[in-house]
């Protein structure tokens, strides 16, 4: 199912890029195929992590969406597909539900594209409609998830990396008693995550929006926790195995095959912020500037106006994963975040390519 999924996704991508020109059309399959069925990627298909499910949808959200403002026919139903995806992606995971105002802007922007005397009303109920559904959704999710998520960024990371953690716990406004834990992550045995005293101290008082005003007050350990966290930002395989038990390799082996761009992410693309920076805010620059110097087609527009939103949701993905949990498993919580910034890696290749490949035609015309 999750195989099926990915080859609908990438299908629609390239079905809904017919009229680029030859030598785009062909980078854009080979990139799709190539860098989403890494081992990096595929590998999950195998487990019922909700990671696997973020991409997947994602990539259905890109596809319904490039077919909503290519096609001159079925647009109703595209746009529905592509509200529908657009809600699977945001409940996917409770990570993803804060991406729901990002998304509610590009479902208000694509309602124009329907061109009916109804669009900008349909637009605003749509886009409240997804804001509503994440907000029921975040609130209904399981406690434990986010409760575990808050001891993870709180004492695996905050406090292990503080050069003061009595006077981070005081800030706080936390006992001094859970000063043992730091270090500690929400698994380990005889977690006190589930204990009715720790509750109290704990989960009582300090709540994710806590933890982020701690920082905002203490910039230099934001930029530190960035640093840190960006060191991973481009690793897609993670410690866990690739096989099934009955394949008869020991525990944790990775393979070997299909990680050329896992690979080639992890030891060229540099893991700092400054890559984040320079990668997502010149993508961002550049689509204003082709938004005020380029075409004034609404589907160029749109397009355009799209793919520099979903840099803004790469950027928001790395830093909802950076400030809502702990070092453990931190490559599963960037799981969406690399499929954002490998669509948006693909996108930049395409684009070039397409512009070249339009100029030395029309120069050779």
């Amino acid at each position: 199912m999750h195989a099926a999924l990915l080859l609908l996704g990438m299908a629609l991508i390239i079905s809904a890029h017919n009229k680029l020109q030859t030598p785009s059309r062909r980078v854009l399959a080979l990139l799709l195929v190539w860098i989403f069925t890494d081992v990096g990627y595929v590998a999950f298909f195998n487990s019922f992590y909700s990671q696997t499910a973020s991409p997947l949808f994602l990539i259905l959200t890109v596809g319904f969406f490039a077919l909503l403002i290519s096609s001159d026919h079925k647009k109703w139903t595209w746009f529905a597909a592509f509200v529908f995806a657009a809600l699977l992606f945001i409940c996917s995971k409770p990570q993803e539900a804060p991406q729901a105002v990002l998304l509610a802007m590009i479902v208000l922007l694509a309602a124009r594209s329907l061109k009916t005397k109804w669009a900008t009303t349909l637009g605003i109920v749509s886009a409240i409609g997804v804001l509503v559904f994440a907000i029921f959704y975040y609130l209904a999710g399981p406690t434990e998830v986010k409760n575990n998520s808050l001891y993870n960024a709180v004492f695996q990371d905050l406090l292990k990396n503080s050069p003061a953690p009595a006077a981070d716990l005081a800030e706080l406004k936390l006992s001094n008693d859970l000063l043992k834990y730091a270090g500690t992550h929400a698994f380990i045995k005889d977690s006190p995550v589930s204990q009715d005293w720790f509750k109290a101290a704990f989960y009582q008082k300090v709540r994710h929006e806590d933890l982020l005003v701690f920082y905002m007050r203490h910039p230099s350990r934001l930029w530190s926790l960035i640093t840190r966290r960006s060191a991973k930002a481009f690793t897609l395989v993670t410690d866990y195995g690739n096989f099934e038990k009955r394949s008869g390799f020991p525990p944790a082996t990775r393979s070997s095959a299909f990680k050329i761009w896992s690979d080639f992410k992890e030891r060229v693309i540099p893991g700092s912020p400054w890559t984040l920076i320079i990668l997502f805010l010149g993508n961002i620059a550049a689509v204003i500037l082709l938004l005020v110097r380029g075409p004034r087609s609404s589907s160029w527009h749109l397009g355009l106006s799209a793919f520099g939103i979903l840099n803004l949701m790469a950027i928001g993905a790395f830093l909802i994963a950076t400030l809502g949990d702990g070092t453990t498993d931190i490559v599963r919580q960037l799981y969406a975040f690399n499929a954002m910034t490998d669509l948006c890696l693909i996108g930049d290749a395409v684009f070039l390519i397409e512009a070249v490949t339009r100029k030395i035609h029309k120069f050779a015309v």
